[in-house]
């Protein structure tokens, strides 16, 4: 769930045959659908807003991809990643320390963006595992 620009933003999850969403709430409290997943099975993993745009992160259960979506003005959405980890879960975004953050809970798996349109999107092997390890790894 995000504010952008004024307005509600909420992902949703999709099983089954349905697909996942991402719905924008109007200043009428009227919600429609913004942007939608490719395939069924599928999550949004997170929302997040940076350097002023908004990004969803998904995932498709049904052929395990995983992506980084954004917009400038909350409708038109576009890809600008596809993250090179295969996991179980939707990856999570955050920002700090000037970067954009996706990361796989319970994997070694984390990237980050300095713009929002480059990515570096490295393997990590820590011992042990896990998203601590991987947030060290960046120092966070």
């Amino acid at each position: 769930m995000a504010s952008f620009v004024g307005l509600l933003h909420i992902g949703l999850s999709g099983t089954g045959a349905l697909t996942a969403d991402v719905l924008q709430r109007s200043a009428a409290g009227v919600y429609s659908s913004v942007d939608t997943a490719t395939g069924a099975a599928s999550d949004v993993g997170s929302l997040v807003v940076y350097q002023g745009r908004l990004y969803a992160s998904w995932l498709n259960y049904d052929g395990t991809v995983e992506k980084v979506r954004r917009t400038s003005d909350g409708s038109s959405w576009a890809e600008v990643n596809t993250l090179t980890q295969a996991g179980t879960q939707p990856p999570l975004l955050f920002n700090t320390g000037g970067k954009l953050f996706w990361i796989f809970p319970g994997s070694t798996g984390v990237g980050y963006s300095a713009d929002g349109a480059t990515w570096t999107n490295p393997t990590i092997t820590a011992p042990g595992g896990g998203m601590g390890y991987a947030l060290a790894w960046f120092k966070i």
